[in-house]
């Protein structure tokens, strides 16, 4: 398995841009370059949920899954990361649902031209069932059951119809907890199961065992639509990019002002 560093080292080169790019003028609105910005951030913390799960499937116990201590960790901090995959994906919809007024804007409608057809359509079903809308693709009916199943978090009610969803035979599943002196040895595993539970609700079986495990392709489809989105409005706004040449330890970079 990589180390970090091996990670690091695979991201591609640093480059830079004119910073006026994100700085609203008549050709396009500030808060049009506010949406694009937090989409960006999006992007980036979709990208720490693939790091994490690319250092954590390789950590999963040898052999069948099975009722054990270092099976139920590891599933449960999995589940987790997903969970914060649907819950970025959540905040997505809101951002686009709450900027709506932007999407007939005239110089995002000239980028989202030119995104490439797989992005363009990925955006298409993100905005559709952002606005309210349905879409019959893989990343629509996946952000339909984000948005209208798994959004809110921690719903008390749903979480609780989870656990009695999961745990309604003792016989086949029976609550675990790892009770600790410290946090660091303490799980309530029938948290994460009443969780499982709660999501499993939704009708679409196949959907939700894919999304659970990480195996759908949607994340990634989400993200690259960010990705061209982002990209494209930096090059219309700047033009280009440029090469940035790292600091080195013998030239520190000069600290952030305050």
């Amino acid at each position: 398995m990589p180390s970090y560093s091996e990670f690091a080292d695979g991201m591609a080169d640093l480059q830079t841009f004119n910073a006026s790019a994100f700085i609203g003028d008549a050709t396009c609105h500030q808060r049009l370059c506010n949406l694009i910005l937090a989409l960006a951030a999006t992007h980036n913390d979709l990208h720490d949920c693939d790091l994490a799960m690319a250092f954590l499937k390789p950590q999963a116990p040898s052999g069948e899954v099975r009722r054990t201590i270092h099976w139920a960790k590891h599933l449960g901090i999995c589940q987790h990361v997903v969970r914060h995959y649907h819950a970025i994906n959540f905040e997505v919809l809101r951002l686009i649902r709450e900027n709506a007024a932007l999407l007939d804007d005239a110089f995002l409608s000239n980028v989202i031209k030119q995104l490439p057809k797989g992005a363009r359509a990925s955006w298409a079903a993100i905005v559709s069932v952002a606005t309210g809308g349905r879409d019959k693709s893989d990343v629509g009916r996946y952000l339909q059951m984000v948005r209208d199943k798994v959004g809110a978090h921690y719903d008390a009610a749903r979480i609780g119809a989870g656990y009695r969803l999961k745990f309604s035979d003792e016989a086949t599943e029976q609550p675990l907890i790892s009770r600790g002196t410290e946090s660091l040895k303490t799980r309530f595993y029938f948290a994460d199961g009443a969780i499982e539970g709660a999501i499993f609700m939704h009708e679409d079986l196949t959907l939700v065992q894919d999304s659970m495990l990480g195996k759908t392709e949607v994340f990634g489809q989400i993200n690259e639509s960010i990705y061209w989105l982002v990209v494209n409005f930096i090059l219309k706004r700047a033009g280009s990019f440029r090469n940035f040449v790292e600091a080195s330890d013998a030239q520190p970079p000069k600290p952030p002002r305050c």
